[in-house]
């Protein structure tokens, strides 16, 4: 353990040398984490015997290094520091901050035995809250200075160019317009600001950083869009580059008490309770762990199989808001139902620096690995997918990269279609509530949204840098299934018009072009984002017509 720590290290970032008591609070955290995991107290304090060493060497030789190890080899550089894409090719995927740390082993050492957290908070709650005032300023300082460390290689440079050199065609001018203007505030850039802005999001390099062939791309790509637009770029800067460059920018100081993350803890252990109540139980699939429920076996030999499984992608805020959909999946599917978790894509613990292997970033090559691992794991070939928010990006990228997997698709409240736009990201990201002069229920969602969820710093370092529009986008022409779209009018994350134009825009050329087009949409007026996952009749109704007819 101490050999992969300082192994990690090396690669990662520099951190402060560690006092002795550290190490002696970091060995007992480590004792503990290892006795939770049900291995015996020889293991803890007694030397290995020679035999039960070359035993376990040839264990772990058959199945490969652990993700751990793997992660002690990876090397993060400072994005554009070398490469297109600011992290050396021959390196592979890695996370930051992958090593167990004090806070992470602490947090989930307590939340197995939850009310003894809740009990120790009350006894010490002063004292808690200012500590814990402390750690959440440097974990911002901290992830503040970390590289933007998302992998462009190729493919997806060639995914972005494809974006750009569709959108020239199939956008009107005005359309194309709104998009520049939404990426730069609002302002007109020039050509310089044009050429940055986009060797940032198709090479994740600006300048001098871009290789020759790159640097001729844009330059032809500056041109089309100023052909397309009948409106010519200025040829120098007016002014400094002002635009949405989220990967680059400090996260925002917005503290979290602790209380927060303890009703959080409080009710993820609630949502365990009751799945496990519904016969699910929590597996593990590589660096992925997902709670699976298994088919239902036939009532009689003469009926059919059961149908596909369902796999469920869940938002920002985990499983806690889908009571309805937990239910309606676990009670009306007789196949098997999937639940992955993503902690690092939604608010599950206080923020740490160092995190469990489980909770690290997941990279989506990795996640596809995982995806099919875990379908694989319990004999299935295919499934159906549900997907909402930000699930709906994982989903994208699923799609993109191993399409076989899906029988059929339902986005709820997608943010992949029109990733690209700049809606999602000043949505969530940059826009404040209106105060006065709105819709109040909308301006009241959304300030819920930014000072609950947006700003919570975890979430902040998720989004800013392991967030990547060309991994998590995908057109609509790539859908390899029968994909339902359902769209919330009063969505506050997406912009639900434009996705709605834009698919009919892509359905109507379809249908022009005599191709089929996979693609259902539905338009709910009256709903805020997520609205689906409250409504018992339309659930049940897409689940019975998109998740289980195939």
């Amino acid at each position: 353990g101490d050999k992969e720590h300082s192994a990690a290290g090396a690669g990662m970032q520099s951190t402060e040398p560690r006092s002795e008591s550290g190490s002696r609070a970091a060995i007992l955290c480590h004792a503990l984490a290892l006795a939770l995991r049900r291995r015996p107290p020889s293991e803890l304090l007694l030397p290995l015997t020679e035999e039960q060493a070359s035993a376990r060497a040839r264990a772990k030789a058959q199945r490969g290094p652990t993700a751990a190890e793997a992660e002690a080899r990876c090397v993060v550089l400072a994005a554009g520091a070398h490469h297109a894409g600011g992290v050396d090719p021959s390196t592979p995927p890695c996370a930051v901050g992958a090593e167990d740390g004090l806070v992470y082993r602490a947090w989930r050492w307590l939340a197995v035995a939850w009310p003894v957290n809740v009990l120790l908070y009350l006894l010490a709650l002063p004292l808690a809250e200012v500590l814990w005032w402390f750690a959440s300023r440097h974990y911002v300082r901290v992830r503040s200075a970390t590289p933007h460390v998302v992998r462009l290689g190729a493919a997806d440079a060639a995914i972005a160019l494809r974006f750009y050199r569709r959108a020239a065609r199939e956008r009107t001018p005005a359309e194309l317009a709104m998009v520049l203007l939404r990426w730069f505030h609002g302002d007109w850039p020039s050509q310089a600001q044009m050429r940055e802005f986009l060797g940032w999001t198709i090479y994740n390099a600006i300048g001098p950083q871009l290789a020759p062939g790159q640097a001729a791309a844009l330059g032809a790509l500056v041109d089309d869009f100023a052909r397309v637009l009948d409106r010519p770029f200025a040829p120098e800067h007016r002014c400094a580059p002002d635009w949405m460059l989220y990967t680059r920018e400090p996260l925002a100081e917005s503290h979290k008490p602790l209380w927060f993350y303890l009703v959080l803890q409080t009710k993820m252990r609630l949502v365990g309770r009751r799945l496990r109540r519904k016969g699910f139980g929590l597996l593990r699939a590589g660096a992925l762990r997902y709670w699976y429920r298994p088919p239902r076996p036939p009532a009689r030999g003469d009926q059919p199989p059961p149908p596909l499984p369902v796999v469920f992608l869940h938002g920002v805020l985990g499983l806690m808001p889908y009571g309805v959909t937990l239910d309606l999946l676990a009670d009306e599917h007789a196949g098997a139902v999937f639940l992955p978790t993503f902690p690092t894509w939604s608010v599950s613990a206080p923020p740490s620096v160092r995190l469990g292997e489980c909770e690290r970033p997941i990279q989506l090559p990795e996640l596809v690995g995982c995806i099919r691992q875990m379908l694989s794991d319990q004999r299935a070939a295919r499934a159906a997918f549900l997907a909402n928010s930000v699930g709906t990006g994982l989903l994208g990228a699923l799609l993109e990269r191993a399409p076989e997997l899906a029988a059929s698709a339902v986005f709820s409240d997608p943010i992949c279609f029109e990733l690209s736009s700049g809606d999602v990201l000043h949505n969530f990201l940059y826009a404040e509530p209106a105060c006065c002069g709105g819709v109040w229920p909308i301006d009241l969602v959304h300030a819920i949204q930014r000072n609950v969820v947006a700003l919570e710093p975890s979430i902040q370092f998720c989004f800013r840098r392991y967030f990547w529009w060309t991994h998590n986008y995908i057109h609509p022409a790539e859908l390899p299934c029968e994909t339902l779209v359902v769209l919330s009018g009063h969505d506050t994350v997406a912009n639900p018009h434009n996705i709605r134009a834009a698919l009919a825009v892509f359905a109507r050329d379809a249908d022009a072009h005599g191709e089929p087009t996979r693609v259902t949409v539905e338009w709910h007026e009256e709903w805020f984002h997520g609205g689906l996952h409250d409504d018992v009749t339309e659930q049940r109704r897409i689940l019975r017509q998109w998740l289980t007819r195939w």
